[in-house]
């Protein structure tokens, strides 16, 4: 039951996360947010993998779980100080744009880390290949394609039946579901998705 709870709570937060992405705000930072999420966001969970492995005797897989976790920085946590009138705004939309993020850089890490952990255990060896396939363009491919197939739907439904508010909240959960499902589906990852 907490598995079931855990993954469906994870694909909420991350789709909620994609969803309130503003995607121009990511153009027009677009520097900012290539330092944030390439040399900021791996350079930390570098440090925090190193830091897991000779202070806590981690090996080198449980390490990168554990840094990739810690690394990650919740939009949820940061809200109230995203909210503060006296945060530079520099440093606010830093912060909110590595929120939003992060976990596009530190989910393949905690899962391909993952995947060779099990391995190590005496779980069959993943292909590296057909994993960063599926994590990296089947896996948001089939986000997009579930995403855009709802989108049309909801806009038809609105044209023809007229469709409430409360009934789209209950909609987006929905489209969330289905694109987990379509990616878990084919073997890629349902939270890129």
């Amino acid at each position: 039951i907490l598995r079931v709870v855990s993954t469906l709570g994870l694909a909420l937060v991350l789709f909620s996360d994609a969803v309130t992405l503003d995607l121009s705000e990511v153009r027009q930072q677009g520097k900012l947010a290539t330092l944030i999420l390439g040399p900021g966001t791996i350079l930390a969970a570098a440090i925090m993998a190193a830091a897991a492995h000779f202070l806590l005797g981690l090996g080198w897989l449980q390490a990168a779980i554990v840094a990739a976790a810690i690394a990650s920085t919740d939009p949820v946590m940061l809200r109230g100080l995203l909210r503060r009138n006296d945060l530079d705004p520099a440093a606010r939309q830093g912060l909110r744009l590595e929120s939003s993020l992060n976990d596009v850089v530190l989910l393949p890490i905690l899962l391909i880390a993952m995947a060779f952990a099990g391995s190590a255990h005496g779980g069959k060896e993943p292909n590296l290949g057909a994993m960063l396939l599926n994590l990296f363009v089947l896996g948001p491919m089939l986000g997009l394609l579930v995403g855009w197939v709802a989108i049309v739907a909801l806009r038809t439904a609105r044209a023809r039946l007229g469709v409430r508010r409360d009934y789209e909240s209950i909609y987006s959960l929905g489209v969330c579901f289905t694109a987990f499902a379509a990616a878990e589906s084919l073997h890629a990852s349902g939270f890129l998705a």
